[in-house]
């Protein structure tokens, strides 16, 4: 549940500094983040002459990823089904599609992350805004589920 509030605390700061880089005529940035769950092994790896603090195996590539088809979709912070069944009561999130993985045989559900349950009443002032432009794959962007302004803005 931490990673997926530290994306969501990373796009949120990032959404308020593009208003103040948009004021001063710099170009707009964006990122992706990509969140799953699962076994992986963490630590110093390498030899005596040369190590690194790093993560690997399948969930760490998964999450990678995942990470790659938010700019497909048009979001942000993108969850697996296996962290959506972690934070679902937690976070609001809308299930966006079955994806295939390079490397996986079976497909994954994707799931879009809003915003903490009971912080996006409103104008979902608080939540990550969505990026224009609509979701991938011929899909039409959705306003968030019950949680936001009719319009759909965050």
């Amino acid at each position: 549940m931490l990673g997926v509030r530290t994306g969501y605390d990373m796009v949120k700061r990032l959404h308020q500094l593009q208003v103040i880089w948009m004021a001063r005529g710099l170009p707009k940035l964006n990122v992706g983040v990509g969140i799953n769950s699962g076994p992986m092994t963490v630590g110093n790896v390498g030899s005596t002459m040369r190590f690194d603090y790093t993560v690997m195996g399948d969930s760490v590539n998964l999450g990678s990823r995942v990470e790659g088809v938010n700019k497909e979709y048009g979001t942000n912070i993108i969850v697996t089904e296996y962290t959506h069944a972690i934070v679902k009561d937690k976070w609001v999130c809308r299930y966006l599609d079955l994806i295939a993985v390079k490397g996986k045989k079976e497909p994954t559900a994707i799931y879009e992350v809003f915003h903490p349950v009971g912080r996006g009443t409103g104008s979902c002032a608080e939540a990550p805004r969505r990026i224009s432009g609509g979701l991938g794959r011929g899909h039409q962007p959705l306003p968030c589920p019950g949680f936001c302004n009719r319009e759909g803005t965050l």
